[in-house]
């Protein structure tokens, strides 16, 4: 008897894991943002599966097309990362330039945890691609 109860168990934990949603991750990288280059960016949003990366004062920047979005990565130590589309795709529009890119680009002038900030990026992304509908 204890070992279907177990199976069960451990089923269901390992659903609500997976399942978890990425509105948990969104709120991560949005708390560190408050404190990242002084609180220079603003908050990071998902609305009908695009990432808007706002303005302090919540005007959008750019946005890009979750499905899209791939990994970060540091392009400069400790100074700057990059959350990349997919392949070459530019799938970042920019309403600062009207032009599209292929990468969000977060960055300060002073040294920071890059990989800290490149591991609550990419936890955010994978959240997103498993399961996209925010609980």
């Amino acid at each position: 008897m204890k070992k279907p109860l177990l199976f069960t168990i451990l089923i269901v934990s390992t659903y609500l894991s997976f399942a978890q949603s990425y509105a948990t991750e969104l709120k991560k990288v949005n708390n560190y943002l408050k404190t990242f280059d002084n609180g220079y960016y603003g908050q990071l949003d998902i609305k009908d599966g695009y990432l808007y990366d706002r303005f302090k004062d919540g005007t959008n920047y750019c946005k890009g097309k979750m499905s899209e979005i791939d990994y970060a990565f540091e392009l400069e130590k400790n100074r700057k990362v990059e959350l990349k589309c997919k392949g070459t795709d530019l799938c970042v529009y920019s309403t600062f330039t009207g032009a599209n890119y292929n990468t969000f680009t977060f960055s300060q002038s002073t040294d920071f945890n890059t990989g800290e900030f490149i591991s609550l990026l990419n936890n955010l992304v994978k959240a997103y691609h498993k399961n996209p509908i925010a609980k």
